[in-house]
Formats: structure tokens, C-alpha cells, sequence
């Protein structure tokens, strides 16, 4: 493949408006964004009616009909009025509000930058949390805003708005922290702080080059879900719908244009409390029995106390650990444990003694560990 040439910046010379907008799309994220937090707010009508209001301010919308098509900017400079359809008398409904580019050089015969609206399909208990229902948008676009249309709604009002614009990063990519106490759809450019025990739904990763961040606060594991491809990291290789964060711990992904990759972190379930389900079995409290998996690697803390009157046989399943903990060896997984002669060893999702264990011996499993990486 040759050259593009004449090359920006060339003095005397005619450069390809593409060569241009693709060097300055070097310089910036990918995925395109409002130029100042704040640009192109979508709000209510200053008298609620069937209209929401795009703002003033600057957007670099990302050219996708070709994958070398590059960034285009433009600024705004008076409010828009943008009609939303009328409301469905049966269900809710979310429609999309974003600017697009038209560019007749690869495709339409149109010359133009303009709001995009797109409206969704009503469909019960749709919600801005959730966004059931809401249309693919166009190529070459960018989503400003969701709005939800009630059932039978006449008018749209602040809270029917979610605003999801993420600020364009320039020179080396960084992330825009956005907190969440509720599950949420990620946009492209956020770290998202989420509480634990919701989930973090990630953008479709068919566009690639995209950063994503998450990052749990509570005493809750969050999960972080793809709704389309998969997610390839240590631990899940083979790829996966969705993973694991911990409080605390910060996991970066990446899109290829079909899946998402993690490039700074790992997935980490944070300690899950084990059952002892072999008879007369318990578990200790100080510190608790308990499982954490880590990028690629289970590892244990605690003990488990043995109340059997009797001896308890080789091969007993002491505990079923969770299924993302499972061992992917065909046989088993000799591990030594302190307490245990012939150690312990994990088949599948099973956790089981290797020797006969003499009446009342404790099984010490602080610090043990094992990959379930094949």
C-alpha cells in the first residue's frame, strides 16, 4: 500500500480533507465526544411539550462508513428543537437523540452535519436504566441523549432525559470518571464507579479502539457485561460475557470491533464464602473459609473444622465452589493443604480430600491456591 500523498502538512499542496481529519483523529479518542462538559446538553422545553432542546457547544462525531473515514468536528451555535414521535397508549418507549455526519464523498449525496433521532420500539418496562427497545443509530454518529417516552406520555420533562455524552480526550486517551449507584450502560471514554452488586453493561464494542473503565465501591462485587462479543482477559481467555470486579479494584477494557479486551486489571469475584457440605464439617469464622478468584487463579483463606466422629475418606467433597472457580483439567488437581496428608484437589466445581482424614484433623487452606487457566 502506498503512501498518502501529498502528506499533512505539505506547503503549496492539496491535501485530502480524509489525510486531514485522520491526523487530527490521532490526536483524539476514537470514539469522537463533546469538545467541554456541558456541550450539546439534550434538555426539556422551557414549557414541557413533545420537543427536547439540543444545546449549544463542539463535537467531534466519528466518521464509521469506512474504517479510515477519521473525525469531523463542528460547533453549534443555537439552541435545536428536536420533535419526539408521539407516545405509545400501551407501553414506554426509548428514542435516541445524537448528531450525525453526512458525507456524499462515501456514501448518500448529502454534505452535512445535523441531530439524528431515532425512535425506539415501546416495549414494557422499558426504562433509561435499562434502555429496552431503543434503536440502532446511524452510521457516523454520535448519541447525545436517551429520552423516555411514557405510555401515553403529552410531554417530556427533565427526568425522561439522560444525557451520556462522554468529553473527547485528546493526546494520550484518559477516561471521565461518571459515579452509579445503579446498574448502567456504559459510553465509550468513562471510568464508571459503581456500586457493588449492580452491573455495568459496556458499549458494543463494533467500533474499535474504545476505553472503558470500571471501578466497584461497597462492600459488593459489581459485574461488568458485554451486549455483544465477549470479554477475553486472564482467567477467561476463550472469552465471556461478562466478569467480576471487587470493591477497589480498577479494570480498563479495550474494543477490537468485535470483542472487548481487559489491558489494565483483572477480574476479581472478592472473597465468596465457602459451605462445607461434607458431613460434620465447618467452617471457621476467624478468618472466614473462604474462595476469591483473581485474573486466572482461586485462592483460599480459613480452615475447615472437622466435628466427624469418624474418619472421613479420600475423595469426600468437602465444598462446591462457585462455576467460574472450576479447575479445566480433565482429571484432577493435586494440591498439598496443611493438615491434610495427600493434600486436597479439585475436580470441576468440586473440592475434595485426597487421603483418609483421621476423626476431628482441621484441613488449613490459608494461602493455597490454583490456576483454572488450561
Amino acid at each position: 500500500m502506498a503512501f498518502d500523498s501529498p502528506p499533512f502538512v505539505m506547503d503549496a499542496a492539496t491535501v485530502d480533507g480524509e489525510v486531514i481529519r485522520r491526523a487530527i483523529g490521532s490526536l483524539i479518542n476514537p470514539a469522537g465526544g463533546i469538545v467541554s462538559g456541558g456541550d450539546l446538553q439534550v434538555t426539556q422545553n422551557g414549557t414541557p411539550n413533545m420537543t427536547v432542546n439540543i444545546g449549544l457547544g463542539a463535537i467531534w462525531v466519528p466518521g464509521s462508513t469506512t474504517s479510515t473515514q477519521g473525525p469531523y468536528y463542528s460547533r453549534n451555535g443555537a439552541s435545536i428543537s428536536q420533535p419526539i414521535n408521539a407516545a405509545s397508549a400501551s407501553n414506554p418507549r426509548i428514542d435516541t437523540v445524537g448528531v450525525q455526519v453526512q458525507d456524499k464523498a462515501y456514501a448518500g449525496s448529502l454534505t452535512q452535519i445535523a441531530p439524528f433521532y431515532v425512535a425506539g420500539t415501546p416495549t414494557a418496562g422499558a426504562n433509561l436504566t435499562n434502555l429496552t427497545g431503543k434503536g440502532a443509530v446511524p452510521a457516523s454518529s454520535f448519541v447525545l441523549a436517551y429520552v423516555l417516552v411514557p405510555t401515553s406520555a403529552s410531554s417530556i420533562v427533565t427526568a425522561d432525559i439522560l444525557n451520556v455524552a462522554s468529553q473527547a480526550t485528546t493526546g494520550l486517551p484518559h477516561l471521565v470518571t461518571v459515579n452509579s449507584s445503579a446498574s448502567v450502560t456504559a459510553v465509550a471514554g468513562q471510568m464508571v464507579n459503581i456500586s457493588g452488586g449492580q452491573t455495568l453493561t459496556l458499549p458494543s464494542p463494533s467500533v474499535a479502539n474504545l476505553l472503558v473503565g470500571a471501578v466497584t465501591y461497597g462492600a459488593l462485587s459489581a459485574t461488568v457485561a458485554t451486549p455483544s462479543g465477549l470479554i477475553s482477559g486472564p482467567g477467561h481467555t476463550g472469552g465471556v460475557t461478562s466478569i467480576p470486579i471487587a470493591a477497589g479494584t480498577p479494570v480498563v477494557f479495550e474494543s477490537n470491533g468485535t470483542n472487548w479486551q481487559v489491558v489494565s486489571g483483572q477480574q476479581d469475584t472478592g472473597w465468596v464464602a465457602i459451605t462445607p457440605t461434607a458431613t460434620g464439617f465447618t467452617a471457621s469464622t476467624s478468618p472466614p473459609l473462604a474462595a476469591r478468584l483473581i485474573g486466572d487463579r482461586v485462592w483460599f483463606r480459613g480452615q475447615f473444622l472437622n466435628g466427624n466422629g469418624g474418619s472421613t475418606s479420600g475423595g469426600t467433597t468437602l465444598a462446591t465452589l462457585p462455576g467460574a472457580f472450576a479447575s479445566p483439567y480433565s482429571g484432577v488437581q493435586q494440591q498439598q493443604a496443611s493438615g491434610l496428608p495427600g493434600g486436597i484437589f479439585v475436580t470441576g466445581s468440586s473440592l475434595r480430600t485426597g487421603l483418609t482424614l483421621n476423626a476431628g484433623a482441621p484441613i488449613y487452606v490459608d494461602g493455597w491456591s490454583y490456576s483454572i487457566s488450561a
